[in-house]
This record gives structure tokens, C-alpha cells and sequence, in this order.
């Protein structure tokens, strides 16, 4: 079977480009809350009923601790990289 030239560069072109496309991640590490570990986390993170909770932050984004758990409303604290504190604590946002 035979291809016009045109066709058969711009079907590698897009497959060119297509492979090319940044790969969304998360922070490389991982994030403890409780007894639970989320490795590479992203987004948001639904952590429970605002329960006291020990979190850990070992990866290398920022983290912020909200009192809602869709991520939204007040951020109670800001967690850095390498630190780790309790928190009332109903969703956590690992940040990009």
C-alpha cells in the first residue's frame, strides 16, 4: 500500500507531538497523614472528619491544610517541605 508523502509526515509530525506532551505529576516524595501514605501526592487530599491528625510532609512541595474537604475555604497552616505538625485537619492540597 502506498502513502502521499505529505500524509505520511504530518501523521509522524502529530505522533511527534503527542509524545512530546508534558506527563502531569505529582511531588516526588511521600505525604503522611495518620497512619496513611500517599506517595507522589497530587491535588487534593480528602483526610477525614477534622480529627486531630499528625501530618508529614516529606516530599518537596508545599502543603496546605484546609478546615473543608474539598480543598476550598480556610487554610488553617501551611506545611514546607521536611516538616510535620498536627492539625484539625479535613482536606490537604499538595502544591504543584
Amino acid at each position: 500500500m502506498r502513502y502521499p508523502v505529505p500524509a505520511l509526515l504530518g501523521a509522524l509530525v502529530a505522533a511527534g507531538v503527542i509524545a512530546a506532551a508534558p506527563v502531569a505529576s505529582g511531588a516526588e516524595g511521600v505525604l503522611f497523614v495518620g497512619d496513611t501514605s500517599y506517595a507522589e501526592p497530587a491535588g487534593c487530599i480528602q483526610v477525614g472528619d477534622g480529627s486531630e491528625v499528625e501530618v508529614r510532609n516529606y516530599t518537596d512541595s508545599v502543603v496546605r491544610v484546609y478546615d473543608s474537604p474539598a480543598c476550598s475555604g480556610e487554610v488553617i497552616d501551611i506545611l514546607p517541605p521536611g516538616e510535620r505538625d498536627y492539625f484539625r485537619a479535613r482536606g490537604i492540597r499538595v502544591e504543584d
